[in-house]
């Protein structure tokens, strides 16, 4: 706070000093947000207030916010914004929604059945562009622990095999029917989380992507002209 002061004054703290004031100021404002915000930087985003862009991912309004000295003083800079956010779906709808399956999931499972005409390596190649690193729930089980995808496999639930700790061979789908629950979707890919050295194979219909994550990666041409329509705020408004 002297450092700023001795700023606004005009006798000036040594130099980088009133940076590191106000980035401090702007950290304990921003945490009287942060119960009611998603932080993103110096942009605060209302939860739960997406507008579907298509793609799985949603925008979500809000305001960014910085401190400034001026010759009047100490002066907060508000405006509005937006940013995009993936949707909280299950993985296979998000996966539909990738591949624009108009048919929604049943057109995804029945493109991954049909031999003459499966789910490509270049289908494949698209879905983990976007779901690698990104976090999922599991619905299998009762737990808040959260797991990343690595990547979607090749093999599908019917198809990928294990070895339990007695030395038993299972494969993923029947493992599930035997522990857990019978899957609606046994013919699509697993998703694959862990680390390289012990990759777990999960059915894809057990994974939701769990909500409050921002889309980092640069958005396609659709969801950019959705955003554009959505933010476009005349002056006076905003």
């Amino acid at each position: 706070l002297r450092s700023i002061s001795s700023l606004l004054s005009g006798i000036g703290p040594r130099e980088g000093e009133h940076e590191k004031a106000l980035q401090a100021l702007e950290v304990v404002l921003g945490s009287t947000l942060a119960d009611r915000f998603a932080a993103v930087g110096r942009g605060y985003f209302f939860k739960g207030s997406g507008i579907d862009i298509g793609q799985g991912c949603e925008a979500w309004h809000g305001f960014y916010q910085s401190l400034r000295p001026t010759q009047s003083g100490l002066t907060l800079n508000v405006d509005i914004g937006a940013t995009a956010f993936y949707r909280a779906l299950p993985i296979p709808d998000f996966c539909a929604e990738l591949l624009n399956c108009r048919g929604g999931v049943r057109e995804l499972y029945e493109r991954a059945r049909d031999r003459t005409h499966p789910i490509s390596d270049r289908d494949r190649a698209i879905i983990n562009r976007e779901v690698r690193n990104l976090r999922v729930n599991v619905t299998h089980r009762d737990t808040t622990r959260s797991f990343v995808i690595r990547r979607i496999a090749k093999n599908t639930a019917n198809e990928q095999s294990f070895k339990d700790q007695d030395g038993k061979e299972w494969t993923v789908a029947k493992y599930f029917s035997e522990r857990y629950v019978k899957l609606k979707y046994p013919d699509l890919p697993c998703v694959v989380t862990g680390n390289p050295s012990n990759p777990i194979a999960l059915p894809m219909e057990v994974c939701t992507v769990l909500a409050g994550q921002r889309r980092a990666k640069r958005l396609l041409s659709s969801q950019t002209a959705s955003m554009i329509r959505l933010t476009a705020t005349r002056p006076r408004e905003r």
